[in-house]
């Protein structure tokens, strides 16, 4: 069943109304600088990558560099991860992140499995734009190199010593992260914050692996079996 949400008490302005004075466009259009700031776009067959406490990510459909955004709400978003939308909002740039806020939604159907980005530490880090707001997984393996006090955390690609990747904990419990400490790979959300850009890792989302021993890629399906 379609249901459909606006900001103003979700019953005052039905979607309708509120896609009115939208122009249609594409993630993509907003991330390669087609739309100018401040316009009011509608964004059709978006789909939900990731839900926060007054925000979540979208991407264009199939989800790919460079499509895809971050949504603000201001509360609890009335979306959930896998949701496929027809959503309308204001186009910004806050805080070096590009931004939709929300005007209302209509979810229209809904994924099993939300898909994401095979990247290496190297892409994702040599494309930080490209990336941004996308749901991305680091298939190389990862060291802990430093603990900061905000609670992110520094690790280094074992696949390119050269490359560093901040983390952000998010949804992840930092209390146990511990200098060099392994991770086979990582998934979360890529994304700008407070001056950096950091991957926020998703529940489960880091593969511990012995240190000691050859890293081996493990599947996307591998990660989440071993926190069952």
């Amino acid at each position: 069943m379609k249901r459909w949400y606006s900001l103003l008490a979700l019953a005052v302005v039905g979607f309708a109304a509120v896609a009115g004075a939208a122009e249609p466009a594409a993630v993509a259009d907003l991330r390669d600088g087609s739309v100018p700031e401040d316009t009011v776009v509608t964004l059709e067959n978006v789909l939900v990558t990731a839900v926060m406490n007054s925000s979540f990510t979208i991407s264009d459909q199939p989800v790919a560099a460079g499509c895809a955004i971050w949504v603000y709400v201001g509360f609890a978003p009335p979306v959930a991860e896998g949701d496929v939308l027809t959503i309308t909002g204001r186009y910004a740039e806050r805080d070096g992140l590009s931004t939709l806020f929300f005007h209302g939604c209509e979810v229209t159907g809904s994924v099993a499995e939300v898909p994401h980005l095979d990247v290496t530490a190297m892409q994702l880090m040599g494309d930080v734009e490209g990336y941004e707001s996308c749901l991305v997984f680091i298939t190389d393996g990862l060291i802990v190199n430093e603990i900061l006090p905000d609670g992110d955390w520094v690790t280094i690609s074992f696949e390119d010593a050269r490359t560093l990747v901040r983390l952000n904990a998010y949804w992840y419990d930092s209390s146990i992260v511990e200098m060099g400490q392994c991770y086979n790979n990582a998934l979360g959300i890529f994304t700008f914050h407070e001056g950096h850009h950091v991957l926020k890792v998703l529940p489960g989302g880091l593969a511990l692996t012995d240190c000691s021993v050859p890293n081996d890629p493990v599947s996307f399906g591998g990660v989440k079996a071993l926190y069952r």
